[in-house]
């Protein structure tokens, strides 16, 4: 007996199928970190990035993919890539990613300044952004990250001086920026760090430190 007693039956019975063959995907389609990992990863050029071939769109979320860490709530805490040569630039939108706790992009072959856009992070504890081809000055919005422990931005080409802001740094425990370009005087307001042990300011172009803070230590 045939299943369908017409031409009619048969139409809509397909018209279902490919309904639900639409439909369905959307329901399980990456959510917006994951978007916006994606978008940043297009942008690269580096020539070994086969690190990042499980960054699948496919995936409801980026949680299993190299690099990335997430909470009980497959929120993204985590992006570490250090030394995987991405040649690129820092990402310039962060607004899906504020959920970040630590950034580590040390050693990528990275290059332009480092965004503005960093600045709403302010979960962010964890900064490595050093040994890369960075370059401009040190955005005084990296310094409302008021969370941070550890930022590292040694060994770029950054440029100008250490931003009076530091001083809002109240949980910084170490701060690397030698090996740069940059120029004037630690500024006085890093006094206020209490919590700083290590700061590493030497090697640079014509970096003066002036800094009596007994828990801090400058190697020459």
């Amino acid at each position: 007996m045939p299943v369908f007693q017409s031409p009619l039956c048969f139409f809509f019975f397909f018209l279902l199928l490919l309904t639900s063959s639409i439909l369905i995907p959307s329901c399980f389609s990456l959510n917006p970190q994951g978007q916006s990992l994606l978008s940043w990863r297009k942008s690269l050029k580096g020539p070994n990035l086969q690190a990042l071939d499980n960054w699948d769109s496919t995936n409801e979320t980026p949680c299993g993919w190299f690099g990335i860490t997430c909470d009980v709530n497959k929120n993204v805490v985590e992006l570490s890539l250090s030394y995987v040569d991405l040649l690129g630039s820092i990402p310039s939108e962060f607004t899906s990613l504020l959920t970040l706790k630590k950034l580590v992009l040390s050693g990528t072959n990275l290059t332009g300044s480092i965004p503005k856009a960093i600045g709403p992070l302010r979960d962010l504890n964890y900064l490595d952004l050093s040994d890369n081809g960075l370059t401009g000055e040190i955005p005084k919005e990296l310094f409302d990250l008021e969370k941070l422990v550890e930022l590292y931005v040694n060994t770029n080409k950054l440029e100008g001086s250490i931003p009076v802001e530091i001083g809002n740094l109240k949980n910084l425990v170490v701060f690397t920026c030698y090996d740069n370009q940059l120029g004037g005087s630690i500024p006085s307001t890093i006094g206020q760090l209490k919590n700083l042990q290590v700061i590493r300011a030497a090697e640079t172009r014509t970096l003066k430190v002036r800094c009596r803070m007994k828990s801090v230590t400058v190697p020459a």
